[in-house]
């Protein structure tokens, strides 16, 4: 979707417009920043939510050579590129090939901020400070491990350069040696896939002890709910 100035009835051209207007408008921010004299100490982040959406065909985008894309949990779903600018704080012309993921961006921004998080109320994020400081070092979900969620349901999960899919049939890759997810080690790997198994197992167990309504029981009860 575009603006009206930069609307182009064919299809064709609609995924190079949307790219030049995303381009655009992040212009506009950063020269805004600029005019109010804030580059310095404001962090921008440019990122997605998930991958390409494929079902779109030619203006869809692609993941490649990642698997597959939106609305699934193969890494062309929800692996996404991510630009981070901070210059009190990020060194330029970095690269962090370490994985890291937007529930982890609140306990980051706090922390940056001095704010302090309600620790009676647990979230999945995790303080990638350490990564913003030095992006070589270990990303803080090494051992706590990733996990991917559709429909509400834990339908695969990383640990290391090992992703395991609970489908009917197990899927297990090995991410560095094969990023496109396209040879299941499964049958290979047995213990791997128990030793795995048991980390989604305690992890879904601790998310159940710790679930809390998606609303408040006011917001609930109030008028015309």
């Amino acid at each position: 979707f575009v603006s009206d100035d930069r609307y182009d009835a064919d299809p064709h051209q609609a995924y190079r417009l949307t790219i030049e207007h995303i381009d655009w408008s992040v212009g506009q921010i950063m020269q805004t920043l600029q005019e109010l004299e804030l580059t310095e100490n404001t962090f921008v982040v440019y990122t997605s939510d998930n991958g390409p959406w494929l079902n779109k065909k030619h203006h869809g985008g692609s993941a490649l050579p990642l698997r597959a894309g939106k609305s699934t949990t193969y890494e062309g779903g929800m692996r996404v590129p991510c630009v981070m600018r901070w210059p009190a704080g990020i060194k330029p012309g970095q690269v962090c090939r370490q994985v890291a993921s937007t529930i982890d961006l609140l306990p980051t921004f706090a922390l940056i901020a001095g704010a302090e998080l309600d620790a009676s109320r647990p979230i999945d994020g995790l303080d990638i400070c350490g990564l913003l400081d030095d992006p070589d070092s270990e990303s803080p979900h090494e051992k706590t491990g990733f996990y991917y969620f559709r429909n509400s349901k834990l339908e695969a999960i990383r640990l290391g350069d090992w992703k395991l899919h609970f489908k009917r049939t197990l899927e297990l890759y090995n991410l560095r040696e094969d990023i496109a997810e396209s040879k299941n080690l499964a049958e290979q790997e047995v213990e791997r896939v128990k030793q795995i198994t048991a980390v989604a197992e305690r992890y879904h167990a601790d998310l159940k002890a710790h679930r809390r309504p998606a609303w408040s029981a006011t917001a609930r009860n109030a008028p015309g709910k």
